[in-house]
This record gives structure tokens, sequence and C-alpha cells, in this order.
């Protein structure tokens, strides 16, 4: 008597070429979603370059009062990191004077709380630069709560 039958061991071939189909879909998918995760990472660090080469820069002001913005607006400010709230963007000889920093964030506020865009000039203290401001409400996708986004444009000539 065999120890195992013919319809035993056909069974098991189809059970073993089921998993190894299976192993294979698996397989190609991984790839597939890799290639695609790829993708998305190259873009990302397209549009990522794109916005530190734009004449724009964007400052997102949570409503906490927390900033975030790129290294290149701390630049532009006289800052060597971008500080961690707006109220500290008034520093000795860096950021804004006390008069314009009152004026950019009673608009921020003004933003926050009933979403109207703004549109304003500023001068960082003792630089030659003259920045335009264009804020208005964040979109919540990129920061839920009631966020403002503040776009800064060098128009120094």
């Amino acid at each position: 008597m065999p120890l195992l039958t013919q319809t035993a061991l056909v069974l098991i071939g189809v059970l073993l070429a089921a998993w190894t189909a299976g192993a294979g879909w698996f397989v190609l998918d991984a790839r597939r979603r890799a290639r695609k995760g790829e993708a998305v990472l190259r873009q990302a660090r397209k549009l990522g370059r794109m916005v530190d080469e734009s004449p724009a820069l964007p400052l997102l002001v949570r409503a906490d009062g927390r900033i975030e913005g790129p290294a290149r607006l701390a630049g532009w400010l006289g800052f060597d990191a971008m500080p961690g709230y707006l109220s500290e963007l008034d520093a000795e000889g860096r950021g804004f004077d006390e008069v314009q920093l009152s004026r950019l964030s009673d608009a921020v506020r003004k933003a926050q709380k009933t979403g109207a865009p703004f549109r304003m000039a500023l001068t960082p203290k003792g630089g030659t630069r003259s920045l335009a401001a264009h804020g208005h409400l964040a979109d919540p996708q990129v920061s839920p709560g009631g966020s403002a986004l503040v776009w800064f444009f060098d128009f120094s000539e």
C-alpha cells in the first residue's frame, strides 16, 4: 500500500502550485508598490525643490502662534533658523520691528478667525529687503485647526 495515494499527491501538487503563484503575485505587487512609492518620493522632492527655488516662500502660523517656514525665509528675516513662534520674529537687529510685527500678528489672527485674506508690505530690520506678505486661512489638508498661511515675496531690486 503506497504511503500517499495518487489523489493526495495531485492535491499536494495543486496546493504547492497555488502557493507559488500566490507568492509570485505578492512579489510582483510589492515591486509595483515600491516603484509607485519611489515615483511619489521623486515628485515630492521635485515639488519641494520648486518651492525652495520659488520667488515666494511660505510661513505657516498655527492657531497657538507656532510657526513653520523654510530656512531661506529665516535668512530673509536675518535669522540663522526659523524661530518657533510668531512673537519671536521681533529680535534685536533681526526680524520685524514692533509695529510691523504687531500689524502682521493682527492680520494673521484676523485671517485665522474670519478667513479674511490680507496683503501688506514689510521691511525686515537692518536689511535692504522689501517683502510683500499675502496671507489667508490655510487649507485644512495643509494644517487643520485654523492655521494661517502667509506667502512672502521679495520685491527688492
